[in-house]
């Protein structure tokens, strides 16, 4: 074994080269996978003509992933802290006593917007620590905006047989704003839950926050036709 020489600072993150390099194959793999699987939605979708392909699209993501078991439906929502909308308050309130008193046009403040990729990089550090904790064995991921354009994670939970109260768990982990977790009871449940996440894909779109919604969704854990497919 090939052993990486300490210095001074930060710690090494692997004990070994060949640490790090099975670790990289390992990402490598996993990676290889997500983009096979990508790819034969793509191709079945391309393939037909027939049809409007936002729809196709949409029914292909439904299709592979109703074919697989899942127990929870959770919902992240960005929320600011109450703290934060009172001081939002105040200060809208001082900008238009401004705006009356002496004549002026101040524009009025508003919450700040956490985009896409930063909702993406916080719910994959939340799902790692649930998976650090081995309470999930699978899970599907998909973004959308609610009328107020604020953004929200909707993912589908496979928990394994440590997931003791799950519910509360999942929920109280999710520091980012407010969430809500429910228990996913019959087939029939889990087909409109996904129907229900893909609402909003288009790949007709146009502007760049609905194309985001189109490359951001993604599966995470056990999607093995052997041990997980439902027959």
């Amino acid at each position: 074994m090939i052993e990486i020489k300490t210095k001074a600072g930060r710690p090494n993150k692997y004990q070994s080269e060949e640490e790090r390099l099975e670790i990289r194959r390992h990402q490598n793999k996993v990676n290889q996978q997500r983009c096979r699987r990508r790819k034969k939605l793509l191709n079945e979708i391309l393939s037909v003509s027939d049809f409007d392909i936002t729809q196709s699209y949409r029914s292909a993501i439904v299709s592979y992933i109703s074919k697989y078991e899942f127990d929870y439906f959770f919902t992240g929502t960005i929320a600011p802290k109450r703290i934060e909308l009172e001081q939002l308050s105040q200060d809208n309130n001082e900008i238009r006593e401004l705006n009356l008193d002496l004549d002026l046009e101040l524009s009025y403040k508003t919450t700040k917007r956490i985009g896409i990729n930063s909702l993406r990089a916080y719910t994959e550090k939340y799902l790692g620590h649930l998976c650090e904790k081995n309470l999930i064995e699978r899970s599907f991921i998909i973004y959308e905006e609610d009328a107020s354009k604020n953004l929200h994670a909707h993912i589908l939970f496979k928990t394994s047989q440590k997931a003791h109260d799950f519910k509360r768990l999942s929920e109280n982990k999710w520091l980012l704003g407010i969430s809500d977790c429910r228990e996913i009871a019959t087939d029939t449940d889990k087909l409109n839950k996904v129907n229900y996440m893909v609402k909003q894909i288009n790949c007709h779109a146009t502007r760049k926050s609905d194309l985001n919604k189109v490359d951001s969704w993604w599966c995470g854990g056990k999607f093995n036709m052997e041990d997980n497919y439902i027959n």
